[in-house]
């Protein structure tokens, strides 16, 4: 029968240890990714206007004519990948805001 050393038992008892902390982190990650969908889907329609509307009051109209002449290599590396995406969230929430503005002055 094969014995195992004190060391051995320490590696090994380490990797167990980085295992649970990493299964840990998961778990946190994915409950607060959860417990943020959970906000989103409770929030009513009026609710869900009322966050983009704010979001949109802190965008310049004019920003809309800037979106063109932002290229992904003038960015950093994290918001280049996404840079496609973020243009057209940006472009949706100033016309949300010209909407509310042009709506509320009539």
């Amino acid at each position: 029968m094969a014995t195992t050393t004190q060391t051995q038992r320490s590696a090994a008892a380490k990797r167990a240890a980085a295992t649970r902390s990493t299964a840990a982190k998961r778990r946190s990650a994915a409950a607060k990714r959860a417990a943020a969908t959970r906000e989103v889907n409770q929030r009513s329609p009026v609710e869900q206007v009322q966050y983009a509307a704010e979001r949109a009051v802190l965008i310049p109209v004019g920003a809309a004519a800037l979106l063109d002449n932002i290229s992904p290599d003038d960015l950093p590396a994290g918001i280049a990948g996404n840079w496609t995406n973020l243009r057209e969230a940006l472009r949706t929430l100033i016309q949300l805001k010209t909407q509310t503005i042009t709506a509320f002055n009539k």
